[in-house]
């Protein structure tokens, strides 16, 4: 996917990811062929692989564009938990529309596997663990933040940031664990 600086490419990619939200909007995952992307983005094909190579990086781009975890933001924080569930229940609701579409499509897997990358490239997040124990501890907070949002959003998309964020909390805190 490209990563460059380069405005016609960047404006380019933009408008993939444009057309291809609005044809998800309307059109199964799959049924979606890179050849009707680059018609309603009025782009060639040629600058679809040169800037994605394939439908699956599209979506790795749209959601970067609504990145959900800010390293910046948690590693400076005195209860990491409370900062991750208030950050992450609000990026639930202001990204609800895009997350329906993933989620529609089966596709909240690349928003697990992004938030695993997000965590591991993140040097401060965990840092006192060892880099297997990191790795686990990611790809649990990754996969138990992907099943929160699939779970709001199959119940219809009604709970509120408070309740969403409280939940997280008392999840990864194992407060629902009778150990």
């Amino acid at each position: 996917m490209y990563c460059g600086s380069n405005t016609t490419a960047l404006a380019n990619q933009k408008l993939i990811g444009d057309a291809f939200l609005n044809l998800l909007k309307t059109t199964p995952f799959e049924e979606i062929s890179v050849s009707e992307i680059c018609l309603e983005a009025g782009v060639s094909r040629q600058t679809f692989y040169s800037l994605f190579q394939n439908k699956e990086n599209v979506i790795r781009y749209e959601l970067e564009r609504v990145c959900c975890y800010d390293c910046d933001q948690h590693s400076c924080s005195d209860n990491p938990l409370y900062s991750l569930s208030e950050h992450y229940s609000r990026y639930i609701l202001d990204n609800r529309e895009l997350l329906q579409l993933l989620y529609q499509n089966h596709l909240l897997g690349v928003l697990e596997e992004m938030q695993y990358q997000d965590f591991m490239n993140c040097p401060d997040f965990m840092e006192q663990l060892r880099p297997s124990e990191r790795s686990y501890f990611a790809c649990f907070v990754a996969g138990g933040l992907s099943s929160i949002t699939s779970c709001y959003l199959s119940s219809g998309a009604s709970a509120t940031q408070e309740f969403l964020a409280d939940m997280i909390r008392s999840l990864f805190s194992g407060s629902y664990l009778n150990l």
